[in-house]
């Protein structure tokens, strides 16, 4: 048969099939993240378009914790990135939020994260630390909260440190111009300044707490959850395919973070992959509610198995 003749009816075919099965129909949903790489999976779903494929339009806006949760109550944001500490907190002041997926665990090792100590400050045990300036990226979040615990399991009163709010990305500035004595601090910006001579690395206090909490997760109002569940499940489907292709394509994956963090490829390559995942352990979860509970950070009960999605 004439090719120039089966033209015109091939593209009429195509065009027939495309009108009778149509595209998914994507919600464009606002996707809040804290810049580390904790958040890998969701640039990766971004870029290589699992959320799409799960009929979601995302659009991904960095972050401080605060910002993750302030968006999702001001519905800037549809889902926020805040740590586990924040989350609990912003629930115990009224505000109904539902976790509804992890980012990272805590690991074995817990290398993923450190206290980044300034030359010549020769702070390494916890009693080391009285009467010196350390910086956290917010107060009430995961690492503050983990590092007073630390300080206080070790006989420290936390009351004789100065916290100090540093974003991750210019924490190396503060720690080499001396307007600290530490940070603490989360990969890729730790193998940054320790890379730079800034400071030196030391890991140990987060060694104090026990492998599978959870750390930074996904949260949103449960209001919208609720009224969005096939998105949410969505959302968890995506981000689980993103944390598979991690593994089997991690040059990929780097490309596509690139595109987020605004860091030289050769630190992003040589930085401690965090634990992720995208289910939260209900155990994880209450003893964090104990150590909350323990700071005095939260006042009411709250019940972890209502606080994860189902």
């Amino acid at each position: 048969m004439n090719p120039s003749f089966m033209r015109p009816f091939v593209t009429t075919l195509v065009a027939l099939l495309l009108a009778t099965f149509p595209a998914v129909a994507e919600t464009p949903i606002t996707i809040g993240f804290q810049p580390t790489m904790d958040v890998m999976p969701a640039f990766i779903a971004k870029e290589q378009g699992m959320f799409a494929r799960h009929g979601i339009d995302a659009t991904l806006t960095g972050g401080s914790g605060a910002i993750q949760v302030s968006g999702v109550v001001a519905k800037s944001l549809q889902i926020g990135n805040p740590t586990v500490p924040q989350v609990l907190q912003a629930i115990d002041s009224g505000l109904d939020l539902v976790i509804i997926g992890g980012a990272n665990l805590m690991s074995a090792e817990a290398a993923e994260f450190a206290m980044v100590v300034r030359k010549g400050a020769g702070l390494r045990e916890a009693k080391d630390f009285a009467g010196h300036r350390v910086a956290v990226n917010t107060v009430g979040a995961f690492l503050h909260v983990l590092f007073v615990q630390w300080l206080k399991n070790h006989g420290t009163d936390p009351q004789l440190v100065t916290f100090v709010e540093v974003p991750f990305p210019q924490m190396s500035d503060v720690l080499r111009q001396g307007t600290v004595d530490a940070v603490i601090s989360v990969e890729p910006f730790v193998g940054r300044m320790v890379s730079a001579d800034v400071g030196t690395s030391e890991d140990g206090f987060v060694r104090d707490f026990p492998k599978g909490m959870p750390v930074a997760v996904y949260a949103a109002e449960r209001g919208w959850a609720e009224a969005h569940r096939a998105e949410v499940e969505g959302f968890r489907l995506a981000m689980g395919e993103a944390i598979a292709s991690l593994a089997q394509n991690p040059k990929q994956a780097q490309a596509d973070t690139l595109k987020y963090l605004k860091l030289p490829a050769e630190v992003l390559a040589h930085a401690t992959l965090p634990d992720l995942a995208v289910g939260i352990p209900q155990a994880g979860l209450a003893q964090w509610i104990a150590i909350m509970e323990g700071q005095k950070l939260v006042t009411g009960k709250l019940d972890a198995s209502r606080i994860l999605w189902k």
